[in-house]
């Protein structure tokens, strides 16, 4: 699965429920903006996926900048 940040704890169970073998995103939770990180399951999903058997490969960084522009021009309009 590709994502635009990591995913949710929530989401995080629900991939690997549903047996996804690999998670590729941009920001990593601990450079989403604040406000994107006070929703449930508000913590990095890394920590699950850690428990999941058979593995997920957990692939984070991927176009950061890019993936930073939506939150960016969200809070730039939300103000």
């Amino acid at each position: 699965m590709y994502a635009n940040c990591e995913p949710c704890t929530m989401c995080a169970g629900a991939l690997i429920r549903y047996s996804i073998a690999r998670v590729v995103f941009g920001l990593r939770f601990s450079q989403m903006p604040a406000s994107s990180r006070t929703a449930p399951g508000g913590y990095s999903s890394e920590p699950v996926f850690a428990m999941a058997k058979p593995p997920v490969e957990f692939v984070g960084g991927v176009l950061e900048e890019e993936s930073r522009r939506p939150f960016d021009l969200y809070a730039a309009t939300s103000t």
